[in-house]
C-alpha cells in the first residue's frame, strides 16, 4: 500500500462522510482490508476526521472559490475529493503539488470526463490565492 492508496480511501470515506455525518472509518470495513497497513488506514482516518472537524470551513472555502458552481450542485464525487485534498493540504500539510496531481488523478478515474479541470482550478486557485500556508 501506499499514500496514494491511503488517499483514495479517504476520499472515499469524504465521499460517504457526505450522505452519512456519523460515518467512522472503522465503520466502513469494504474501504480497509486485512492487508491494509496502520499508517495506511490512520493517513485516511486522520484525513477522515479533519474533513469531519473542518467542514464548515472547508465549505466556505469550496464555495467561495468554484466559480460559477453553488456548493450543493457540485457531484458528490468531486466534492469529496476536494474536502479530502482540502483537508490534507490546510491541516496535514501535504505537499501541494503532490495532492491536487493525486486529487486529479482520483477525478479522472471516479467522476466526469470534466471534473479533474474543475477540481484541479478550485485547489489550485486556493493554493494560489495563498489562502493556505
Amino acid at each position: 500500500m501506499s499514500k496514494k492508496t491511503a488517499r483514495e480511501n479517504a476520499f472515499k470515506l469524504a465521499f460517504e462522510y457526505l450522505f452519512n455525518k456519523d460515518v467512522r472509518a472503522d465503520g466502513l470495513p469494504a474501504v480497509f482490508d486485512e492487508e491494509t497497513p496502520p499508517a495506511d488506514r490512520a493517513f485516511a482516518e486522520q484525513i477522515l476526521n479533519g474533513v469531519k472537524q473542518n467542514y464548515d470551513e472547508l465549505k466556505q472555502l469550496i464555495s467561495q472559490n468554484a466559480k460559477d458552481y453553488a456548493y450543493d450542485r457540485i457531484y458528490k464525487v468531486d466534492l469529496a475529493i476536494l474536502l479530502a485534498a482540502l483537508t490534507e493540504i490546510l491541516y496535514i500539510k501535504g505537499e501541494k503539488a503532490l495532492v491536487i496531481n493525486e486529487a486529479v488523478e482520483l477525478a479522472k478515474i471516479y467522476s466526469t470526463e470534466k471534473s479533474y479541470k474543475f477540481i484541479n482550478g478550485v485547489l489550485a486557485g486556493i493554493v494560489n490565492k495563498g489562502e493556505v500556508t
